[in-house]
């Protein structure tokens, strides 16, 4: 659950932080004149409580921020496991049968693009999806999940956590070591996420 990897992370945190933050604080105390400032710190490091709340506090802000970076900013999910979960028990022929039939809830909601075969991108835009195809798109309210479901089967993966392209709509990688992205043949750019750069190296 995620009040208890959260749990153990500031734990953890106040591990690694405390003795961080103590031999920061020491070299700060140590190498800087702060006059009046300087007594302050002083009481608040002779004091272990006071000491310790510092150390809490400084493990609260480092872990929130940590996770904060890691699945905001470099888009690595950190919690949203059912993706992994999904992906260690790849679904039988049955399994996939079944889904091959429910696969028109996004069909039903095409208004401008008719056939799932047309669509070449999918675009999370909060509660809505954007499809595109090679030259038209439109807004759906459909969530990002339950289309990259009801896209199961179609020759695409999902290269981001908020897109979905169709491989044969790739035009070219752009890759410099750190950046991947995708043009496509309707003119976008699609950015890759990190945890899926190795799959679009290989395939692609």
């Amino acid at each position: 659950p995620l009040w208890l990897v959260c749990s153990l992370g500031v734990l953890l945190s106040c591990v690694f932080v405390g003795p961080y933050a103590s031999f920061v604080s020491y070299l700060f105390k140590s190498y800087w004149s702060l006059g009046g400032e300087g007594a302050m710190i002083g009481s608040v490091a002779n004091n272990p409580l006071l000491e310790s709340l510092t150390q809490v506090v400084r493990a609260v802000v480092f872990w929130t921020a940590a996770n904060y970076v890691f699945d905001r900013l470099l888009d690595y999910p950190r919690f949203r496991n059912e993706d992994a979960s999904k992906n260690a028990n790849p679904p039988n022929t049955s399994a996939f049968a079944n889904m091959k039939d429910t696969r028109s809830g996004l069909l039903h909601r095409l208004n401008r693009i008719g056939a799932l075969s047309d669509i070449i991108v999918v675009k999370a835009e909060e509660h809505y999806v954007r499809l595109y195809s090679e030259h038209d798109e439109e807004l759906v309210a459909f969530s990002f999940g339950m289309a990259v479901k009801d896209l199961y089967g179609e020759d695409g993966f999902q290269v981001h956590r908020s897109h979905w392209v169709r491989r044969d709509a790739v035009l070219r990688v752009q890759d410099n070591g750190l950046r991947l992205t995708l043009e496509m043949k309707n003119g976008s750019v699609i950015p890759v996420s990190r945890p899926y750069h190795a799959l679009i190296r290989q395939v692609l």
